[in-house]
């Protein structure tokens, strides 16, 4: 109550000229701030619906991404069950010696092993052989009949200067091929 009293006789003091003139500063400074807070306001809502929109945008590519990938991996998983209903008794290793007596390499082989690798819906056959004493035109001829065959790709090669003989290369080969899976 005091309070008010105090306020009631400050401004009972103050003559008109003076009273309006610091209603007219109280007036300003609060239309000041409003206009301030609304600015911070209507600009902070403007930047956070701009970044609403550009990680809109980035899920919407990601999506399409994600659904093309999906229908790409469908179209392969189709060409690959054709595939193997072509052929459910493919030998990798009869293949590629098929292929390897075909480029007349025989004698460069040096050894060879397979493995197999369980997947999801295939079993792979995994085969690394390797060669030695060949040149730069017989290996792109082997890998050019590898690219040609269907049911065969190459998963890593590795090519070192033969330490045996001069301006010839060392070769180890990594292929291998998709099985149905046994026991279904």
């Amino acid at each position: 109550m005091e309070i008010l009293k105090k306020i009631d006789d400050t401004l009972s003091s103050f003559d008109s000229q003076d009273f309006y003139k610091y209603v007219g500063i109280v007036l300003t400074a609060i239309t000041v701030l409003l206009a301030l807070i609304s600015w911070r306001y209507y600009s902070s809502t403007r930047y956070y619906l701009a970044e609403i929109q550009d990680i809109n945008e980035q899920r919407e590519t990601k999506v399409k991404t994600l659904f093309e990938s999906n229908a790409r991996v469908i179209a392969e998983q189709k060409q690959i069950n054709a595939l193997l209903d072509k052929d459910p008794n493919f030998k990798i290793r009869q293949h590629f010696d098929e292929i390897v007596q075909q480029l007349g390499l025989a004698s460069k082989r040096v050894t060879d092993s397979i493995s197999s690798v369980e997947r999801e819906n295939y079993r792979e056959s995994v085969l690394t052989v390797s060669f030695a004493g060949m040149n730069m035109q017989e290996l792109c001829e082997l890998l050019q009949t590898l690219e040609r065959a269907q049911r065969i790709f190459s998963k890593s090669i590795d090519i070192q200067r033969s330490k045996k003989i001069p301006d010839a290369i060392d070769v180890t080969l990594i292929i291998a091929t998709l099985l149905p899976k046994t026991g279904e």
